[in-house]
């Protein structure tokens, strides 16, 4: 699940900067490789543009081809098609190349929980984090790997960890405090009133995790009201709609195929 949890300012302001920041460096130098596989990525997360994204990465790779960052980034883009041979292809170079990156057994992680390997997911999460056990996107994404087979306890507690290396000691207090009165899965109660307080705060959340969350309650329509209010605010999110196994109970539902029509793909 491609996220952004939280930011301090709304995505509306923040990618479009992004993007002329890019397209300012081309004009300057057409020759930058960094400027096209960044341009390539928001053209991806927010503006959709599969078409353009592809050439932007391409361009890239054809003027670095050592660059791991511009094969790591395309690695993703394919994954979010289903491309998974292609994305497996491009994510072992971009590791060759930079075989201590944990952002990249990180990625290499979610690549696994798209094909449903979640074994293997949770292999490469552990790797992320042998490289540096401060990285709380690995513990992030152990807690989807077990939410996925059912297992909530270490689910929770990954979570928990994740939440202490963002700073939020207090919340993941919590999160423990729940666990212990009731069940692990209730907790994500405690998570989604968390996050609505945050977003009443005015930051911003993503509609699109709180979809995950509602979904591992049982509670499908909420999850596609959420999903609708994510792909409102164009959340990074929601390019793994086609293939992220989080979603696969809500899948055949009409306007779920609605949503994944109105991000540019083929439902």
């Amino acid at each position: 699940m491609k996220l952004l949890q939280t930011a301090t300012q709304p995505l509306g302001e923040v990618i479009p900067k992004s993007r002329a920041a890019s397209e300012k460096a081309l004009q300057l130098d057409e020759g930058l490789a960094e400027a096209h596989s960044s341009l390539g990525w928001v053209k991806w997360i927010y503006y959709w543009d599969w078409a353009g994204a592809e050439v932007e990465f391409q361009r890239a790779l054809q003027l670095n081809p050592n660059s791991s960052g511009a094969h790591g980034m395309h690695a993703e883009y394919l994954d979010s098609m289903g491309k998974f041979a292609e994305a497996g292809k491009e994510r072992e170079i971009a590791k060759q190349l930079d075989p201590i990156s944990p952002i990249l057994y990180q990625n290499s992680g979610e690549h696994f929980l798209y094909t449903r390997e979640f074994d293997k997911a949770i292999e490469q999460y552990h790797g992320a984090l042998e490289l540096d056990p401060t990285f709380s996107i690995a513990h992030a994404g152990l807690s989807q790997a077990y939410a996925l087979k059912g297992q909530w306890k270490e689910s929770m507690e990954h979570y928990e960890k994740s939440m202490v290396l963002d700073g939020d000691a207090g919340f993941a207090a919590k999160i423990k405090a729940a666990c212990a009165k009731s069940d692990c899965r209730s907790a994500t109660r405690v998570i989604l009133e968390d996050r609505r307080l945050k977003r009443s705060s005015g930051r911003w959340i993503s509609f699109a995790e709180d979809a995950y969350l509602y979904v591992m309650l049982g509670e499908k329509d909420l999850a596609l009201m959420a999903l609708d209010k994510a792909v409102e605010e164009r959340d990074p999110g929601v390019t793994a709609l086609q293939v992220d196994p989080i979603f696969d109970s809500i899948r055949s539902d009409p306007r779920f195929q609605q949503l994944v029509h109105r991000v540019g793909l083929s439902p």
